[in-house]
């Protein structure tokens, strides 16, 4: 059975962060790009996906304010 992590994050800027992980060596997953500006990056052997949303959609599922880390 394969297992995947899934890690599922709001970021502020994410075409900076698209760079930052990107040069990092992370791969982009184009299966999972959408409109409203999230993304995904797999880390590693394609077991552990990152997917980064803009402040507002994240916030929009996760029904709480996102903390200013």
């Amino acid at each position: 059975m394969s297992r995947e992590l899934w890690l599922n994050l709001p970021v502020r800027e994410p075409e900076r962060a698209k760079a930052f992980y990107t040069q990092l060596g992370f791969r982009l997953n184009e299966q999972y790009a959408s409109q409203d500006g999230s993304f995904s990056l797999i880390v590693g052997d394609n077991q552990v996906v990152l997917m980064l949303f803009p402040e507002s959609a994240f916030r929009g599922f996760a029904g709480n304010a996102v903390a200013d880390s």
